[in-house]
């Protein structure tokens, strides 16, 4: 269920990375003199963007110390806080600390199903202005109970996907997508991830005092939604 560090993520999911950039996320939004929180930050693509778009700071939060490129922070200086621990948990903390809102913009990129899903999600609010901005995209098709083998060619790679959903899974309520990750000559990978509906998005973000704006490209959504209150 772990992520694989930086390096070998990025050539895992290739082709992922090469269709969705970061850019599709951060080009929906003015970062400049702004401060940031990068959730499920991963390689760290967005918190890339952002500081080189000026952001005045930057927070990145991943439960996988090994995905965050702690090196090409280290070496360049730049304005980031690396929090390596599960988005529900950092979301639950800073609520209890009875501190202010404090970001412009949170960014999720295609990692939200990983958190969104438990209690302390609706936290959310505790850490952005009203205002400010929550940008995410996800996919926006259930998938299927009966796995689904995808296999592609991609920058002289051969890769497979399976994928399959478990409904109510081990009586949780919560209906979990897995998917395993293979490129010829690599070592697979294995994660899993909770199904939640546009509705459910839609309602849940409602009720956090967001208003919504979905763009559906295809099988995918990009979601901006502003605080209200």
């Amino acid at each position: 269920m772990m992520y694989p560090d930086h390096e070998v993520y990025r050539k895992l999911y290739a082709n992922y990375l090469d269709r969705r950039p970061a850019a599709e996320l951060v080009d929906l939004v003015d970062v400049d003199d702004g401060v940031v929180v990068d959730l499920c930050c991963g390689e760290g693509e967005i918190t890339k963007l952002c500081l080189d778009r000026g952001a005045d700071k930057v927070y990145m939060v991943d439960s996988e110390p090994r995905m965050i490129d702690v090196e090409y922070f280290r070496q360049g200086g730049y304005r980031v806080e690396i929090l390596t621990m599960e988005v529900a948990i950092y979301l639950w903390n800073y609520c209890r600390s009875g501190l202010p809102p404090f970001a412009d913009v949170v960014f999720c990129r295609q990692a939200v199903n990983y958190w969104f899903a438990s209690e302390m999600a609706d936290n959310l609010p505790c850490i952005i202005k009203p205002g400010g901005r929550f940008i995410f995209n996800t996919f926006n098709r259930k998938p299927s109970e009966k796995p689904t083998i995808k296999e592609y060619l991609h920058d002289g790679s051969h890769f497979v996907e399976v994928s399959w959903l478990v409904p109510n899974q081990g009586g949780s309520g919560i209906d979990f997508v897995h998917h395993v990750q293979i490129r010829d000559r690599m070592e697979s990978h294995t994660t899993r991830f909770a199904w939640i509906s546009p509705v459910e998005f839609h309602t849940r973000l409602r009720e956090m005092g967001f208003s919504i704006k979905e763009s559906v490209d295809g099988g995918a959504s990009i979601y901006v939604c502003t605080r209200e209150k």
